[in-house]
């Protein structure tokens, strides 16, 4: 073959690579992008195990997923618990503080505020103290009113406003109208 057919080989040979490229470039390209994403997502999930093999610990398991959750429930549960105690106690700090300043405020010793009169309809006519002894003593709740749900039970939803309240259109007047 004289040089000029080996040129003209070559030639086609670079034409039709150069061809096929253009015809299926992109999706060469598309395949290629995939194969990176992919072989990288593989790379870290393999790095992780062969990791977690060298360490001595084994792949886990369902009964080690279940011993992380009851671990992480009895360690919420003791956050909540504490968090709980914290609450209570500073509400009951609170309380004490509060019914001190009521009890000082009651023996006339407010530190300059103006010591409270009695209120109307008490029914304490004397003014020997016993009528502010009873009034600091909070009152029982009745049975009832501790039920949130009590008004909700007491009434059907589905009904309307028991106001009457709503709207009306314009048009409706009443019957016999002129």
């Amino acid at each position: 073959m004289s040089r000029s057919a080996v040129e003209l080989r070559a030639f086609a040979l670079v034409s039709s690579a150069w061809g096929w490229v253009e015809e299926n470039g992109w999706y060469v390209l598309g395949t290629v992008i995939a194969c990176a994403m992919a072989w990288g997502r593989l790379r870290g999930a393999l790095g992780s195990a062969r990791a977690r093999l060298r360490s001595g610990g084994e792949m886990p398991s369902a009964s080690s997923y279940q011993e992380r959750q009851r671990l992480a429930r009895r360690r919420q549960e003791e956050a909540t618990r504490a968090a709980a105690e914290a609450h209570h106690a500073r509400e009951r700090e609170k309380r004490l503080r509060l019914a001190e300043e009521r009890r000082a405020a009651a023996l006339g010793g407010g530190g300059g505020m103006r010591a409270g009169g009695r209120r109307l309809g008490s029914g304490a006519a004397d003014d020997d103290g016993a009528s502010s002894a009873s009034a600091s003593k909070p009152k029982p709740k009745a049975s009832g009113d501790d039920d949130p749900f009590k008004r909700l039970r007491d009434r059907n939803p589905l009904a309307g406003d028991p106001s009457g309240g709503g709207f009306t259109s314009s048009r409706r007047r009443p019957p016999g109208g002129g």
